[in-house]
């Protein structure tokens, strides 16, 4: 005699189903809450992201003047020693340093976003400057690195440099007197090969980090090729505020 099987209740296929969709519903929050977490290291971190000066790869799209392709870096990190214009506390926990062509439209644009981040942050960040222009003498870019290491001299790096930024097609010499500088001292000084020299010796550090072009900037060992938004900026640089506090 055959036993036939009962169909399974309702209940139990009820049963089953639902927990089946509470697995599933579990499986997908365990998998959203580990991409969330992700994600929001990755925000915390973003300062961390900058390019290594060792492994630079050109950024599509932002404003970028090649000077030296292919370099291979010799030193690994920018030299600070008073010999360059800068602002803000020399002790700061974060060095800001701008590898800049003074005639490069893509550096003035970058120097706007860079100033404003300073206001910002000016108790606990130096503003370091180092020229990087044209190696050709006859050049308008050397030039006006040139008047800027003049300007230097005169501790009035800055203003100079505000006012040419302010209107790049102003002669050199009426950028000077705007900013105040002695025209006696300004003579000599140009004469002179000391700010030719000093502009030279940024050149040649430049290239010992293997640094390909301008705007370039350094957030203390970070190295940033290209366009940098401010909030970007503001990011790395909380990032190290943050990592040299703690």
């Amino acid at each position: 005699m055959f036993k036939v099987k009962k169909p399974r209740s309702r209940k139990v296929k009820k049963d089953r189903t639902i927990f089946f969709v509470i697995v599933c519903l579990f499986n997908f929050f365990i998998i959203f809450g580990i991409f969330f977490s992700s994600r929001s290291t990755d925000t915390v971190k973003k300062g961390a992201l900058a390019y290594d000066s060792r492994y630079l790869q050109e950024q599509k799209g932002d404003p970028f003047i090649t000077r030296n392709p292919n370099l291979e870096p010799n030193i690994s990190e920018p030299v600070i020693n008073g010999d360059d214009p800068s602002l803000g506390n020399r002790d700061a926990v974060a060095n800001l340093i701008l590898f800049f062509d003074p005639d490069c439209p893509y550096c003035r644009e970058q120097y706007q976003v860079i100033k404003r981040v300073y206001e910002k942050y000016s108790d606990d960040l130096r503003l370091v400057w180092k020229d990087y222009p044209d190696k050709d003498r006859g050049s308008s870019s050397w030039q006006v690195a040139v008047y800027g290491r003049c300007a230097y001299e005169q501790e009035k790096f800055w203003d100079f440099l505000d006012i040419h930024f302010s209107d790049m097609n102003l002669p050199l010499p009426e950028a000077a007197s705007k900013a105040g500088l002695d025209q006696r001292r300004l003579a000599k000084c140009l004469s002179s090969e000391e700010a030719p020299s000093r502009v030279q010796k940024n050149i040649k550090e430049a290239d010992s980090l293997g640094i390909v072009g301008v705007p370039f900037i350094y957030v203390n060992k970070r190295g940033l090729l290209g366009e940098v938004g401010e909030e970007e900026l503001e990011s790395i640089i909380k990032f190290e505020i943050q990592g040299a506090t703690r």
